[in-house]
């Protein structure tokens, strides 16, 4: 079965932090993986041309989310919204549990320096990758990628990097996050 293409608008898109783990049930997901430590479980899930990370604890969970479908985002639970997406950095401790701060970018047309349609290639420091290209239509040069770099996720915490690009605007957007996990004894 041929995927068709779908434009995705960068206006429409949503940043979300939230102090609760996303359901399924709301997303297409395309590839995912998921990692179990002894104080947590991370799922890691590319959606459209986004991202979903739930991270859960035996007391709290979080999630970090970029969706083009906001009306589909809950409104329980949410800590955060960027609706426009910007240049921005945020931090906070959620549930005292975690201690979560991100770093999110925005490139609009993206030079020759910063390749548009494909992030720098995993090295010795990325624990695992999860890529995945989206079709596109055939008038269409680039390929817009979804890439999902785990570089860190050991007993204390989790560090990642995503990028996303979108080929209509075009733009990409990068994330940086790091989410320690304290927990109380």
């Amino acid at each position: 079965m041929q995927r068709i293409y779908v434009g995705q608008d960068i206006a429409n898109l949503s940043f979300g932090v939230y102090e609760r783990r996303l359901e399924r049930s709301l997303f297409r997901i395309f590839e995912q993986r998921t990692i179990e430590r002894a104080a947590y479980r991370a799922d890691f899930w590319i959606i459209g041309s986004s991202h979903v990370v739930n991270v859960e604890t035996e007391r709290a969970s979080l999630a970090e989310v970029i969706s083009g479908g906001s009306n589909a985002l809950p409104p329980d639970g949410r800590l955060k919204l960027i609706r426009a997406f910007e240049n921005c950095c945020y931090s906070s401790w959620i549930a005292d549990e975690f201690n979560y701060s991100v770093e999110l970018q925005l490139v609009n047309s993206p030079g020759e320096d910063f390749l548009l349609d494909e992030p720098t290639p995993p090295d010795s420091s990325t624990l695992f990758r999860l890529r995945h290209r989206f079709p596109t239509r055939e008038d269409m040069a680039e390929t817009p990628i979804t890439v999902i770099d785990v570089l860190k996720a050991d007993e204390t915490g989790i560090e990642l990097k995503t990028f996303h690009s979108y080929v209509e605007a075009p733009a990409v957007v990068v994330t940086r996050t790091t989410i320690e996990v304290a927990g109380k004894d």
